[in-house]
């Protein structure tokens, strides 16, 4: 990746994405990863060493923050084993609409790359159109 050698795997933590959409205008705007509580420390230390206008990990402490789970597309959210307050999650997030919308997909598909010395380098979807096909029908 852009001259540095890399590796495909899995979440740093045990998790399947979900749907972020703009549902004003259709539009699919990333996906989001819940994170277990007994996780959270250690993965907003990873989201503070990555691009904080692509990843950025929501603890629902900001107004207008759990928009786009207050609005789901297909519950529950509550599979994430997050905390009474709510779970925590970690966005991917692209282009330039902010999600209103949440959609469960428990993706399978997701790639994250690292180097040898497991630092995050990118990110990567494959059979996305597959996904979207069952939540749009």
């Amino acid at each position: 990746m852009d001259g540095i050698p890399v590796f495909g795997s899995f979440t740093p933590w045990p998790a399947s994405p979900d749907f972020l959409f703009a549902c004003g205008t259709g539009v699919l705007v990333g996906v989001t990863y819940g994170v277990p509580d007994e996780l959270r420390d250690e993965v907003k230390l990873l989201c503070r060493s990555l691009d904080s206008q692509v990843i950025r990990y929501n603890d629902f402490s900001s107004c207008g923050a759990i928009d786009a789970y207050l609005n789901p597309k297909d519950p529950p959210l509550d599979s994430y084993g997050g905390s009474p307050g709510g779970p925590h999650h970690v966005e991917i997030v692209w282009g330039p609409y902010e999600p209103d919308s949440f959609a469960l997909a428990q993706l399978c598909t997701d790639t994250w790359y690292y180097t040898d010395d497991r630092e995050v380098m990118g990110f990567g979807l494959d059979d996305i159109d597959s996904y979207l096909m069952r939540i749009i029908t």
